[in-house]
Order: structure tokens, then C-alpha cells, then sequence
């Protein structure tokens, strides 16, 4: 690293502004898509337009962009001929920097980039401040090594994400194949208010002055911040516990655009009141409710009206219908989902390994 050589961004690319848009220009439809920072990253919400302007307010194929406000970092765009929003650059890159390491070197300078930028309503980088960003600079040959390397360990880490995805998405398919539609009930179960099946607990919250970060006291959740991928993480505790969990609990938010997100407790925690508790009258009932419920999602996001729950009530809770499934059909299933869980865990495992690796890696390379 001390022999490459260190320059100003703006030494090795031109950054390019996209046009800024009124509203009445975006369209539902049209000739050209628009690509704005809210779908930046996504693949959704699109607006197009019919205007006709200078080649450079359009990104192609392969162009490196970077999004300078609210969704930022870089991308390399592999969709169809765009105009690009105002707040993305297009880097042109002179022959001094190869694309894909320019790439990794703004996704790991992201965080610095936005740590310095301005704004209240809206943060954002600057293009003066973008251009005097300083970044290390190896010979061409020695930046295609680097990227090559990244690539090969980014391919390896979304694999790896992937398999988790497919993992959940087997658990689901084992959910329909054995108990069909929740919602429709297309094989015909019998139906009860989750009362019935399982104690529905409301968190409270305690006094404000009794929480803590120094460990004093009972573990304190308030909501999906301290959701881990399947358990709770401790971050804040109370020495005035009000309502608390059992291990084992399936943990329920009851808050607008978190109703519906989940956890299941690994030992007893204090709940506030953005949370509920749900315990099955029978253990075998858990996995097969964790999952009932987790497939609900969508139903406590969208009430019939179509808007977001403000907030569920126990009432609401405890009424929610539920395919009752006879135990021995439950027990099989937990069975099936123990094993997926297993292999869950080495691939998430690996994952973060392979995340630690990439990490370490970027570091390596674009510490200054």
C-alpha cells in the first residue's frame, strides 16, 4: 500500500449530474425509464418519460453510477438505456482507474462519504467534496487483480445469501404442501381464535429511568431493533421490570410498518409496549404458529382498507383465526423444521465467515 500512489477522485473520473425532474414530468408510462435514488437499489417504483435529451443525462450498460443522497453508493447499471435522476452521478473514468475497482473503492468509502455530507431535510454529498475525496491508486494491472479477488468473494457471499433464501423458501413450500393457504383454508381445518391455542401477553413499558446499557437488571425489548435473525439481542436492560417473557415465547410486534415481525425468546426479557408476547398452551404448537404467524406478515401490514395497522390491540391478537392442525401433523412438521433450521445455521455460518472475509479484504485494500 505505501508504495501506490494517492490522488484526488476527481484526478481520475468526471462526475456527472443526471436532471433534475418535476413531478408532473414523471410518467406511469413512456419511452424512457427514469432512475431515481428510490429505486436505486431496487427494482421497483419506476416513473418514464418522453423527453429528449443530451446522451450524458442517460445511463447504458456497464456505466458506473453513484447515488449522492438518501440511498447512497455506487452501482454498475445492467438495466436498459435510462435517464438518471439528478441526484446520481455518471463517473467517467479515465484510463488511470479500472470501473469495477472504482466500484469497490466507492462501496467502501460510502460510509466516510456520507459521514461528511450536508443537509437536514435531505443528507447529501457534495461534488466538490466527492472530488477531492482522496483514494489509492495501484497500477491499472494491480486494480483488476483487486476487483477480480472481490468479485470472486462477493459471488461466493451472495451465493451463500441466496442458499439462506432458498432455505426459507423451503419452509414455506413444507407449510403449504402440508397445511395448504392460511388465508383461504383450502383444506379445510378446522378454524380458532389464536386465544385458544396459545396466552397472548401485551407488553408495558418501564420506567424511563430505569433503563440501562450496562447489563443491570432484565434485558428490555421494545421492538424489532433488538430482533435478531431468530432470537433477540440484548441492547438496553431495566432494573423495573413490567411484563416479561418466557423462554420459548414467540415475540410479535404490534406496530405499524413492523406489525407482524418476529422473534421467538431464548429466556425471559422485559417487554415494552411495542411488543406482545404469544405463548402456545402446547410446546409442540410453537414452530408450527412461528411460522402461521410469519406468514401472516402480509395481513398485518395491510388491514382491508389497505392501509398499515397504527397499531394491533390484544383483542385483534387474540382473535386472529388459526388453521387448527391435529398434533401429530404439527409434530411432523417441527420435525421436517429442525433440519432446515440445522442447515440454516452452517450456512449462516458461512456467510458470516465469508462477510468477515470480504470485509477484511476491502479494508486491506482501501484503508488509506
Amino acid at each position: 500500500m505505501s508504495k501506490w500512489e494517492k490522488v484526488r477522485l476527481g484526478d481520475v473520473v468526471t462526475l456527472l449530474n443526471g436532471r433534475a425532474f418535476k413531478q408532473e414530468e414523471l410518467l406511469s408510462q413512456g419511452k424512457t425509464p427514469v432512475l431515481r435514488v428510490g429505486n436505486f437499489f431496487s427494482n421497483r417504483d419506476w416513473y418514464f418519460s418522453d423527453l429528449e435529451l443530451e446522451e450524458s443525462k442517460y445511463c447504458n450498460e456497464g456505466d458506473l453510477l453513484y447515488a449522492w443522497s438518501a440511498s447512497f453508493g455506487p452501482k454498475i447499471w445492467s438495466g436498459p438505456k435510462a435517464i438518471y435522476h439528478y441526484h446520481i452521478w455518471k463517473l467517467e473514468l479515465t484510463n488511470r482507474i479500472d470501473k469495477v475497482y472504482a466500484f469497490y473503492l466507492l462501496e467502501y468509502s460510502t460510509k466516510s462519504i456520507k459521514e461528511q455530507g450536508r443537509g437536514i431535510t435531505m443528507l447529501h454529498a457534495t461534488k466538490g467534496g466527492m472530488e477531492k475525496l482522496i483514494i489509492p491508486l495501484p497500477p491499472v494491472e494491480i486494480q483488476k487483480q483487486i476487483a477480480h479477488h472481490l468479485d470472486m468473494v462477493s459471488e461466493l457471499l451472495d451465493s451463500r445469501k441466496k442458499q439462506l433464501e432458498e432455505l426459507d423458501e423451503l419452509i414455506k413450500s413444507v407449510f403449504y404442501d402440508m397445511f395448504g393457504d392460511p388465508v383461504t383454508n383450502d383444506k379445510g381445518w378446522e378454524v380458532k381464535d389464536l386465544s385458544e391455542v396459545a396466552d397472548v401477553i401485551m407488553g408495558q413499558s418501564p420506567p424511563g429511568d430505569s433503563y440501562n446499557t450496562e447489563g443491570k437488571g432484565t434485558p428490555l425489548l421494545n421492538g424489532p431493533t433488538e430482533f435478531g435473525v431468530k432470537h433477540p439481542i440484548e441492547r438496553q436492560w431495566t432494573n423495573a421490570p413490567t411484563r416479561i417473557c418466557n423462554a420459548e415465547d414467540i415475540l410479535f410486534c404490534v406496530r405499524g410498518a413492523t406489525a407482524g415481525r418476529l422473534n421467538i425468546a431464548d429466556k425471559e426479557y422485559c417487554l415494552g409496549r411495542g411488543l406482545a408476547s404469544i405463548r402456545p398452551k402446547n410446546k409442540y404448537h410453537r414452530e408450527y404458529l412461528y411460522l402461521y404467524l410469519k406468514m401472516m406478515y402480509s395481513y398485518f401490514q395491510s388491514t382491508s382498507n389497505g392501509s398499515t395497522f397504527i397499531n394491533i390491540n390484544k383483542e385483534q391478537i387474540s382473535s386472529l383465526s388459526v388453521l387448527f392442525v391435529d398434533e401429530k401433523s404439527q409434530i411432523y412438521f417441527t420435525s421436517i423444521i429442525e433440519k432446515i433450521e440445522e442447515q440454516k445455521a452452517l450456512v449462516k455460518q458461512s456467510v458470516e465467515e465469508t462477510q468477515t472475509l470480504f470485509d477484511a479484504l476491502m479494508s486491506q485494500y482501501f484503508d488509506e
